[in-house]
């Protein structure tokens, strides 16, 4: 089988010392060549499940299948952002040098949260293993929090509003008196702030 990327370099088949698996490997621009479900296996995933390649996956035009010689797609690798070559063909996979480390980090980075107090990365969990917060608590009260300094910032602007414009302009409801005759002047002051502030 030749390498995809190389050209000329043929895959020899090589024990990867790291997962102890033999895999198709090229000796010059070191991608690995993987078959039906060899990817998942070697991921740590379930053995028996294929990447399939997306109909949305590109075609790249240069780059033809080590086993079937069709052309080579280009895609994501699922629920990664990281690019990875497949045949539609024979479902055959092929990761660039390292890039099953990409992967593997893009996983891990899943399965992690970063706590909203104290910016601890972690794994994913209920609380934080740093500072003991509850993070679904501390963030339910941090947004009670900022929803109640927002409705107070609303009042303070429209006070701010109607106290400013009162002195300098007259309404009609000027002579209407008590919390009627109040309402309908800081109404008016409003509207004719927004008035003057759209146009």
């Amino acid at each position: 089988m030749r390498c995809p990327k190389c050209k000329n370099s043929d895959l020899e088949c090589e024990k990867v010392v790291l997962k102890d698996i033999a895999l198709d490997q090229c000796s010059t621009c070191k991608g690995m060549w993987f078959e039906n479900a060899e990817l998942s296996a070697f991921l740590g995933g379930q053995p028996s499940k294929k990447i399939t390649v997306p109909s949305y996956a590109t075609k790249i035009p240069n780059s033809k299948c080590s086993s079937c010689n069709d052309f080579l797609y280009e895609f994501c690798y699922p629920g990664t952002l990281v690019l990875i070559d497949g045949c539609k063909q024979c479902d055959g996979v092929w990761l660039d040098d390292k890039e099953w480390n990409s992967i593997n980090h893009a996983r891990d980075e899943r399965n992690k949260i970063t706590c909203p107090k104290c910016q601890t990365r972690q794994k994913l969990s209920d609380h934080c293993r740093h500072c003991g917060i509850v993070i679904s608590k501390y963030q339910s009260n941090v947004e009670q929090q900022d929803s109640i300094k927002d409705s107070e910032v609303v009042a303070k602007d429209i006070s701010d509003i109607t106290v400013s414009q009162a002195s300098t302009s007259r309404s009609y409801a000027d002579n209407i008196p008590g919390i009627k005759g109040w309402a309908l002047r800081a109404n008016d002051k409003i509207i004719k702030w927004l008035s003057n502030d759209l146009f």
